[in-house]
């Protein structure tokens, strides 16, 4: 008979077993060229989001900026995209996005008075780069980070095995 301990992991869905792997796998610090963004060491916030599950993590720079990533594991392609296309809709800052040529396919990118915010889908993972506060003399501070972030979330994809 299984232990306990081993009934309970088994219960585990596949799709939070994936976002608890790629949570892990996301580093202290995440390079964004000249700006170091930081784990501000916050509880992760965990969502059920209709047959999917996100998690968002704080991140915080010294120039005083604040950002967030959000990763989002859905059963499907088809359902992440779902999410993504309620999620464009919904996003103030994403009222006027633009979709930039050098990013995966689907992206969003826009920004205003709340902040900037980038979303794109990678197979049956969602993700979005948002950062609510930064200073502006910094110039945009999406392009590198969401670079970054894709690069980490690949590397993450592809170690795990479940």
């Amino acid at each position: 008979a299984a232990t306990p301990i081993a009934a309970a992991a088994e219960t585990v869905p596949a799709e939070r077993q994936m976002l608890d792997h790629i949570v892990e796998s996301i580093p202290q610090m995440v390079n964004a060229g000249t700006i170091q963004w930081q784990q501000t060491g916050d509880d992760v916030s965990y969502r059920v989001r209709g047959t999917g599950q996100t998690a968002r993590l704080s991140f915080s720079e010294r120039g005083g900026g604040a950002s967030e990533l959000t990763f989002g594991v859905f059963p499907s392609a088809e359902e992440a995209l779902a999410y993504y296309e309620e999620r464009l809709g919904a996003l103030r800052t994403l009222e006027n996005s633009e979709s930039r040529d050098n990013f995966p396919e689907p992206n969003a990118f826009g920004g205003g008075t709340y902040g900037s915010d980038a979303i794109f889908v990678e197979d049956n993972v969602y993700i979005r780069v948002s950062v609510p506060r930064f200073s502006s003399t910094a110039g945009d501070p999406l392009g590198t980070y969401s670079q970054s972030v894709l690069e980490v979330l690949a590397a993450a994809v592809d170690s795990f095995s479940g």
